[in-house]
This record gives structure tokens, sequence and C-alpha cells, in this order.
């Protein structure tokens, strides 16, 4: 009998205010070195070889502007 796999998915919750940072831009859309914090997060996570799936939550009113970045970078790539 074959063992199945057990499936590892990688939750990453984004609903940062940015307040402590004292900034206006959520911490997730924060640039450092040229990207939102989410995306190095994200990078982590894709390049991770036992991760098999990443649900990121984010407030709703966030979705939008992750979904553009998203689409933005990958454009870019």
């Amino acid at each position: 009998m074959k063992k199945k796999k057990i499936k590892t998915i990688a939750i990453i919750t984004a609903g940062g205010s940015g307040n402590r940072l004292k900034s206006d831009t959520k911490k997730q859309f924060i640039e450092i070195a040229g990207r939102p914090l989410i995306f190095w997060t994200l990078d982590k996570f894709t390049n991770h070889l036992e991760i098999d799936e990443i649900i990121v939550t984010l407030p709703e009113d966030e979705i939008k502007t992750y979904s553009e970045l998203i689409e933005m970078n990958i454009l870019r790539m």
C-alpha cells in the first residue's frame, strides 16, 4: 500500500497596518529593496521544497491592491 504524502500549506497572514512603522502604507506593501515586503515573504515559501500550497490572508479592502501587485510582478518577469 502506497503512503499518501501529507499536503503542506503555508498560511501567510498579511494584515499589518504599518502603525508601528509610522507609515500610511500597510506593512505588507511597504517597499524594501524595490519590492513590497509581502513578496519577500512569499519568495521564502515559494522556494521551499516542502511547501505545496500558499494561502495569503488579507483585509478585504487590500485584496485589489495585492492582486494588482501580483499582476505587475508577473509582467516584469
